[in-house]
């Protein structure tokens, strides 16, 4: 369906939670087996797979994404770096771009409470400092692709969507980034 779609890539989440009585090495041998042939359809398809950490599930932080990706070594494997998850695990966004930038083909951006907590906020109303995760996006992928995802807010997506883009414009154009 991405393919026919045009799309050039879609993104999965990391494994699911690991479950009572699974060690975290069971689970992620079951979720290799399984992304595997997903990977070859997907490159059949010139379809980038991409895997998103997430709080809580079996992929958390970029250290372990980037042990499954290299047991993988597949060139349509990518990441799409959520930047509200990585501050959720407390990884320095901003920090981990440029680490991360071979990696990345797409980045999420929504603000976190400063409690960390992993609920999505419209960025403004939470603790990430997107300057600096903008200029460093800027930095290492200038043509890369940013979306806001708010799910959220459901109930005024227009709203939030202003909201969070009005905030974004005026936080780049003080740290001197363009966003197109």
């Amino acid at each position: 369906l991405a393919a026919e779609l045009g799309a050039r890539s879609i993104s999965t989440e990391p494994g699911g939670e690991v479950q009572p009585g699974q060690t975290r090495d069971e689970a992620l041998a079951i979720f290799l087996d399984e992304i595997g042939p997903v990977l070859e359809v997907a490159a059949a398809c010139g379809v980038a797979l991409l895997v998103e950490p997430e709080p809580g599930l079996l992929i958390e932080r970029f250290g372990e994404y980037l042990d499954f990706a290299s047991r993988l070594d597949h060139p349509s494997l990518g990441l799409n770096f959520d930047v509200g998850h990585a501050f959720c695990v407390s990884e320095d966004p901003a920090e981990w771009v440029p680490r991360m930038k071979s990696h990345t083909r797409h980045y999420h951006v929504e603000d976190i409470a400063a409690t960390r907590v992993h609920h999505h906020l419209v960025p403004g109303e939470g603790a990430i400092d997107f300057a600096a995760v903008l200029r460093a996006i800027a930095a290492c992928s200038p043509d890369a692709w940013v979306t806001v995802e708010l799910y959220p807010y459901r109930d005024r997506p227009d709203e939030a969507a202003r909201a969070a883009r009005e905030h974004l414009l005026a936080v780049a154009n003080a740290a001197g980034v363009e966003l197109a």
